[in-house]
């Protein structure tokens, strides 16, 4: 499956935090991390075409199946940064970001070229900046849980070491239009989220401030799978879950 072609199933227990009211005319897009793309992956390679055509491979993340001679697909970008998981003995391409990409995104204010957004929805916008965040998460060994099912977490049947969050809005534009959308960003359980998910249910008001969280059975499950805390979340008003909007738009800079 390419990247961009998975279309968050959103389960029952309402994981999709986004403030579904006030979305209901901005389009949204179900985006992963670069942080979640680093601890998700078994490998990763950057690869680059010289001013004489010639294509070559540098391991980034490495893995006992990947060199700077590993074939790559024909539809991987000449120039980007590729994200591989083993299957059945082999590595396969689950996301790539594409250099030669036309889109942008205005983040406070200037318009920046979009390569990647990290948990924080912070635009990473140039090949340097892009690569040394991926080398930092690398060194500092973090990674999803041995028990984390990623494809699972992805299509959002789980929520067992990663979980989609409030991404905030931006303005894109593909070279042609420009539009608002909205980012339900796929995250790590990282430490901090523990955090932001235990103040968010001190109170009404501090779940309707949170910058991630909006919705409080999703939050107390999050603590409960990711962090041992709290009992399983209470079934809404009337003995059911409330119904979580219509999965997001997958995002239009990817091929289909």
């Amino acid at each position: 499956m390419r990247p961009f072609e998975r279309v968050a199933i959103l389960a029952s227990i309402g994981l999709l935090m986004g403030h579904a009211m006030a979305l209901a005319d901005v389009p949204g897009v179900d985006e992963s991390s670069l942080e979640w793309l680093v601890d998700s992956s078994d490998a990763i390679a950057l690869v680059e075409v010289s001013t004489t055509g010639q294509r070559s491979t540098q391991v980034i993340k490495p893995h006992k199946l990947l060199s700077a001679q590993t074939n790559l697909k024909e539809d991987a970008p000449s120039s980007g940064v590729l994200f591989f998981r083993e299957k059945a003995g082999h590595l396969e391409v689950f996301y790539f970001v594409d250099f030669s990409t036309k889109y942008t995104l205005k983040d406070d204010p200037p318009w920046k070229k979009y390569l990647a957004v990290d948990k924080v929805g912070h635009v990473i916008s140039t090949r340097e900046e892009l690569i040394r965040r991926i080398r930092e998460r690398i060194k500092a060994g973090s990674s999803v849980p041995v028990d984390c099912d990623r494809d699972a977490v992805e299509e959002g049947k789980s929520i067992r070491g990663g979980f989609r969050i409030h991404g905030g809005y931006h303005e894109m534009d593909d070279g042609s239009r420009s539009d608002t959308i909205y980012f339900e960003l796929l995250v790590p359980a990282d430490p901090e989220y523990r955090k932001a998910a235990e103040e968010a249910l001190t109170s009404p008001e501090k779940m309707r401030s949170s910058p991630f969280f909006s919705n409080r059975d999703s939050v107390r499950e999050i603590l409960r799978v990711n962090y041992g805390q709290l009992k399983p979340a209470k079934t809404s008003e009337g003995g059911r879950r409330a119904e979580p909007p219509e999965s997001r738009k997958v995002h239009p800079s990817r091929p289909n």
